[in-house]
């Protein structure tokens, strides 16, 4: 007669998890509803999301996605593969009207809904905005599954397991289960909420890393330094993850960093695009945005908008540095860009948290899932200290 192995799993969840995801998916569902009354419902929509929409209509029309902006006056900032991924959610964006006389209380930012009167700024869902509700609900939908999965898929390279495997059906590892899903959503719930309500795309960039552990941990080297490149694709991430395969000696994973990079910003945009198109992007890229981010150039298109030391929210040590030099005076009358000081500076703190980096490490070729995590881990806080913006 067999009898039931109880550390077997089974994805039923029983009955404190049934009720625990039914709140999880009622808070999803609230918050998104939430999401759609202050984005496409709203006269002027509070979302990033119409950026990468708008590149995407100037890549599906032609245009260069660097000189588009939405409704804010807000311009794309990331490299040419991101604008022609977004091609299936491309957004034409209305002007505002030009006879002004007959319009009141016009503002630039309203994309749809211009007889304002004052009252009230929800707009409802016309045909004018319809296409943006569902571009917004798609997105919605595919980060929460995204960064679920992600969250996941961390959780399963640590545990040394499959991602289809469910959870056990012993009480305690089922628990630990949980836990190792759960701690890490709720630590970072403010900032994930964030993220969506702001239609950015650093869901992509988590879902990579995720799916690049996952990999490195079952010794899938090649795609895992795949799946490593795309942070660089979508963000100009600092690619110093690449540091890890090389550092490592795993060349197979080096590989396929290097092919990821290759195909994604140079056989994808030319396949897509041609040749002369993408090369025209690049340089347009470069000019507008990573000479002045890295204190070279004399393009200011971005400097309201990114690159200027107090255009927008920013964690890097570059702006800690530019403020607590200038402490005694108000924002608005610090300078605007960073020393030349102080930009050295942080090339110094950056080389040095590097070498403590690889003195931590080691010279190995194996790491057990949690040194492969929190290796990693550290390449990407290294990154977010020393990037400029």
């Amino acid at each position: 007669m067999k009898t039931s192995n109880p550390r077997l799993g089974t994805w039923r969840f029983q009955g404190r998890e049934r009720y625990g995801v039914t709140c999880a998916l009622l808070t999803i569902i609230v918050f998104g509803v939430i999401l759609e009354s202050r984005t496409a419902l709203r006269r002027d929509p509070m979302t990033d999301l119409g950026v990468f929409s708008a590149a995407a209509e100037a890549i599906k029309t032609g245009r260069n996605p660097y000189h588009a902006v939405d409704w804010h006056g807000w311009h794309y900032q990331y490299p040419p593969p991101l604008a022609i991924a977004f091609y299936p959610l491309a957004l034409p964006i209305a002007p505002a009207p030009t006879n002004t006389t007959a319009v009141s209380s016009v503002k630039v930012e309203m994309p749809w809904g211009y007889q304002y009167d004052g009252q009230s700024k929800f707009y409802g869902l016309h045909a004018e905005n319809l296409r943006f509700f569902v571009i917004v609900l798609v997105w919605f939908v595919f980060s929460v599954a995204l960064t679920l999965l992600a969250t996941h898929l961390i959780a399963c390279t640590l545990e040394q397991s499959g991602w289809r495997q469910p959870p056990p059906m012993e009480l305690v590892a089922r628990r630990r289960w949980w836990l190792l899903r759960g701690i890490p959503i709720s630590v970072c719930l403010v900032s994930i909420g964030t993220d969506f309500s702001r239609g950015q795309v650093d869901v992509l960039m988590l879902g990579a890393i995720a799916a690049g552990l996952y990999q490195a941990g079952r010794r899938r080297d090649f795609i895992a330094g795949w799946m490593f490149s795309v942070p660089a694709v979508i963000k100009l991430y600092p690619p110093l993850i690449l540091l890890f395969p090389f550092w490592r000696r795993r060349w197979s994973m080096t590989m396929g960093t290097l092919f990821g990079l290759l195909l994604a910003l140079a056989i994808f945009p030319v396949m897509t695009l041609g040749f002369n198109r993408t090369a025209e992007l690049y340089r347009t890229w470069v000019n507008v945005l990573v000479k002045p981010a890295l204190g070279s150039g004399t393009d200011t298109s971005r400097a309201n908008e990114l690159t200027n030391m107090n255009a927008c929210d920013n964690q890097s040590l570059l702006i800690f540095i530019h403020n607590w030099t200038y402490r005694s005076l108000k924002i608005e009358a610090r300078p605007l860009q960073a020393s030349p000081n102080a930009r050295l500076a942080v090339n110094i703190v950056g080389l040095l948290l590097l070498v403590g980096w690889g003195w931590l490490a080691g010279i190995r070729r194996t790491d057990s899932p949690l040194q492969l995590t929190l290796l990693t881990g550290l390449l990407i806080g290294v990154g977010l200290v020393i990037s400029p913006t």
